[in-house]
């Protein structure tokens, strides 16, 4: 207890009063909140990309939400087009940005508070919280300069570590942020991990196929290969679904024959073949509702 006190009040310290430039788009999705929310935070990735000048740059929000009979009326309502609730959470599009809001009973969302402040978060800069009614961001981890993908914490549960390391190849590209040493150390753990116990295999791959067409959406030919060729996920697509990843890089790359642009499609189909009806094409659809909305339109195409 008394590490996560201490924790908090070196958050208190960080705070500091800022003018974060929102866009239009973070504006009217701010007015929305305001009509039935009692406190709104931006925060994470969404955070820095704004502190940075990034006004495209997709936007997380959590809300705290007092008298939760609301909701139902407040979502049926929403002018946001395809809008869409899984859990806690609704995605949507404003003005092509991304946006995810998490509605919280008021005392969830101080947990939730309590979570960043504390520094329980994967990536250094997870911990930004920026509250639009006061222009305080609380930076309990001093993120917002940061250079580099400094981690926080990791987990040794292998699927679990190989989530947060896609999540942080998307995240580092997305935010222009250089990988840094302690993300590498974390990187080399994870690859050498072994898939060859099933149980270990298939929670890789529904990770891998999730975020796939999200991560490849962004990543060069030369970090997919290597992300692929490396044993943890070679050895769990082998184990669970039988797949040669060599052979695998070999048809993606006969079909791209040589074009370095981002191809999801390509990718799939490599590893997937025809055929999605599996349940790697149930791994396929799984990923937040933007991962899923990439990956059909990826399929699609």
């Amino acid at each position: 207890m008394a590490g996560f006190l201490g924790a908090g009040n070196s958050s208190r310290a960080a705070a500091r009063t800022v003018q974060l430039a929102l866009s239009a788009q973070d504006q009217a999705v701010l007015d929305w909140l305001r009509g039935f929310a009692s406190e709104v935070r931006l925060i994470g990735g969404a955070v820095l990309a704004r502190l940075r000048g990034d006004a495209v740059a997709p936007a997380r929000w959590i809300a705290a939400v007092r008298n939760l009979r609301v909701l139902g009326d407040v979502l049926a309502t929403a002018k946001f087009p395809g809008l869409y609730a899984s859990g806690s959470t609704v995605f949507f599009m404003v003005g092509g940005r991304e946006v995810s809001v998490e509605l919280l009973p008021g005392e969830v969302f101080d947990a939730r508070l309590a979570e960043l402040a504390g520094a329980r978060v994967g990536f250094d800069h997870e911990s930004l919280a920026y509250d639009p009614a006061t222009g305080r961001l609380a930076d309990p981890l001093r993120a917002s300069g940061t250079r580099g993908l400094r981690l926080t914490r990791s987990t040794r549960e292998v699927a679990a570590a190989f989530a947060q390391l896609l999540d942080g190849f998307i995240e580092s590209r997305r935010l222009g942020l250089e990988r840094t040493l302690g993300f590498k150390r974390m990187r080399n753990r994870v690859f050498g991990a072994s898939g060859a116990r099933p149980e270990v295999a298939e929670a890789v791959c529904a990770v891998l196929f999730a975020r796939l067409a999200t991560w490849t959406g962004g990543a060069s030919v030369e970090e997919i290969e290597a992300v692929l060729k490396s044993r943890l996920v070679a050895s769990s697509l082998r184990t669970a679904l039988g797949i040669n990843v060599a052979d695998a890089i070999r048809a993606a790359k006969a079909e791209l024959a040589g074009d370095g642009a981002p191809n999801p499609a390509v990718w799939i189909a490599a590893l997937l073949g025809a055929d999605a009806d599996t349940a790697a094409g149930g791994w396929l659809r799984g990923g937040d509702r933007f991962d899923q909305l990439r990956t059909r339109a990826a399929l699609a195409g």
